[in-house]
């Protein structure tokens, strides 16, 4: 890639970013409500999602502004079950928090079928 094509490429992500942070991928995807036809996703399912990690969100940064300290957050997961922020797990695509039941039937395993299947990787590369 020459110079000009660098300084190209480097414009057009400026201008796409400029553009895009003032709204979430969130609000990007409601926006877009065909890509959920092409994916079979109920709109109504992903507002609700939306709507409970937002509440989330709120319940956490209230707490920031409190004063408490992470290792003392409660946090709140769809199920109801109010826990410390250090015993649930956040999905990396979703960013909504689940309890340790409610994690597992999210990510589709267990605990332990993640630990084997990431302990015989380990394994297989030379690990452990």
């Amino acid at each position: 890639m020459g110079l000009d094509q660098n300084t190209k490429s480097l414009e057009g992500a400026k201008r796409f970013s400029e553009a895009d942070t003032l709204k979430t991928a969130t609000e990007i995807l409601l926006d877009n409500q065909q890509s959920f036809e092409l994916v079979d996703i109920d709109i109504n399912d992903f507002q609700e999602k939306k709507h409970r990690v937002d509440k989330q969100i709120q319940e956490t940064v209230k707490q920031e502004l409190e004063g408490v300290t992470v290792r003392l957050a409660i946090i709140t997961c769809s199920c109801g079950l109010s826990r410390s922020l250090m015993l649930m797990y956040q999905c990396l695509y979703c960013k909504e928090w689940f309890c340790h039941a409610c994690a597992e039937e999210h990510f589709g395993k267990t605990v332990e079928q993640h630990r084997k299947e990431n302990t015989s990787v380990s394994v297989e590369a030379g690990g452990i």
